[in-house]
């Protein structure tokens, strides 16, 4: 039932041209709903890259002192109940479809409300979290910000990771239009932390900021964090902030994750944190220290096969295929790495594939995953640049299978669709030796 409800919706994460976006929708469903996400405390992250990294780096914080936590994110990895949880519990099935259920009978009732399957599931998610009596929920932004179907939301404090190009046919082609799209979460007298330092970004944060009245706290001003040279399978650092006069020091945050970016999506986390301390008093910074450092998230450089190895990262757009490269270069120096990737047709994917062979990893395509035509077709549009191109899990597993075995790095990566994929092709490959 759950399936046939989301079916019948404009789904826009299954093509290139948006439809409905907007805020109208959500608005009006709400308001016939009653207005669920107005009886909960919430935090609000939107950005380009990290976003669900520093979600469930406050998700993590908070269980740990004790507080009862919604998680909002997207997109899921496994199935649509992954994107709304309680307590790292993904919302029941059947719960889930009494929501959709009343949702439809809404839709029916009004027709003019014609709501997006994004739109569908905030408001589920909205109507979880009440109901569940949770003590704060983190809400991660879909898309950009400002018409962002989250963006209905008066939160603690709003938080905007890092911002780069991506989604540019919808948020606009140059930087400074995206990070506008960005800054339309800020709310009028609610703090904003971010970890943009490029000029040109932190300009737009901080113009929007002023005319809301809002603080804005910026990471390497207001916070900062000093990497520690370690092992390169992790990373440690240490944390600063001067809070109210107050100064604030965290020494030795040792975190699961060997990308360096997560230090950055850790700090916003414990900014947010140390914030809402007057707010959540069973907050303390040994809780938060500890709290971070024992955060997995789920998915982002996620180690399936140690030998030999087996990793999947949705980086999917330059920015992060750029940091994930570097990572797998450090923490495998003397690996023959290969790229078994997937990309949308609405990324950059010239970029994407140009980093990858400028660090001489060989691109194995595929063109598997997916029930619409959103994924890149190198054969209709023609690149002799890869290693082989793929069409089905048969043919990929033949073309793995025929690479030298001898320090193989195999690298699933470029969209969180592809992920099912790399467990089931991981799993062939154990049953084959």
């Amino acid at each position: 039932m759950t399936t046939d409800i989301l079916r019948e919706l404009i789904n826009n994460e299954k093509q290139t041209r948006y439809t409905g976006y907007s805020l109208e929708s959500i608005i009006l469903l709400l308001d016939k709903l009653g207005n669920p996400h107005r009886k909960i405390k919430c935090i609000h992250i939107a950005g380009t890259n990290g976003k669900g990294s520093t979600a469930w780096f406050l998700n993590t914080i908070f269980q740990a002192a004790g507080y009862k936590t919604g998680l909002y994110t997207s997109p899921h990895l496994h199935s649509v109940n992954e994107r709304m949880l309680v307590d790292n519990e993904p919302i029941d099935d059947e719960v889930l479809g009494n929501y959709l259920t009343k949702i439809r009978e809404v839709m029916n009732s009004f027709p003019t409300i014609t709501p997006t399957y994004f739109d569908v599931l905030t408001a589920a998610a909205f109507f979880f979290f009440h109901e569940s009596s949770v003590d704060i929920a983190i809400i991660e932004t879909g898309l950009g910000g400002i018409k962002d179907s989250t963006n209905i939301i008066i939160p603690l404090c709003s938080i905007i990771t890092d911002i780069s190009l991506d989604h540019t046919s919808i948020l606009g082609e140059t930087i400074d239009k995206i990070a506008a799209e960005k800054a339309g979460i800020i709310k009028k007298n609610i703090p904003v932390i971010t970890s943009n330092h490029d000029p040109e970004i932190r300009d737009i944060l901080l113009r929007e900021s002023k005319s809301m009245g809002s603080r804005l706290l910026t990471l390497g001003e207001d916070f900062r964090c000093a990497r520690i040279p370690s092992m390169p399978h992790h990373v440690c650092f240490n944390y600063d902030f001067n809070y109210s006069n107050e100064e604030i020091h965290l020494q030795n945050v040792n975190l699961q994750s060997p990308v360096h970016e997560q230090m950055r999506n850790a700090s916003l986390a414990l900014t947010a944190a140390i914030m809402l301390m007057p707010v959540f008093k069973k907050l303390s910074l040994e809780t938060m220290r500890m709290a971070v450092s024992d955060t997995q998230v789920p998915g982002r450089f996620f180690i399936i096969q140690e030998t030999p190895p087996v990793i999947f990262d949705p980086a999917h757009n330059p920015s992060a295929i750029r940091a994930l490269i570097e990572t797998i270069r450090v923490k495998y120096m003397l690996g023959r790495i290969y790229a078994i990737i997937t990309v949308m047709k609405d990324k950059d994917y010239e970029d994407i594939f140009n980093l990858l062979e400028g660090s001489s990893i060989p691109i194995l395509y595929y063109y598997g995953p997916g029930d619409d035509n959103r994924s890149y077709d190198p054969e209709i549009e023609g690149h002799p640049r890869f290693h082989s191109i793929s069409r089905d899990e048969h043919q990929l597993l033949k073309n793995i299978t025929g690479l030298p075995v001898d320090n193989r790095v195999l690298l699933f990566t470029g969209s969180f669709r592809i992920y099912d994929t790399a467990l089931s092709i991981t799993e062939k490959l154990i049953s084959s030796l």
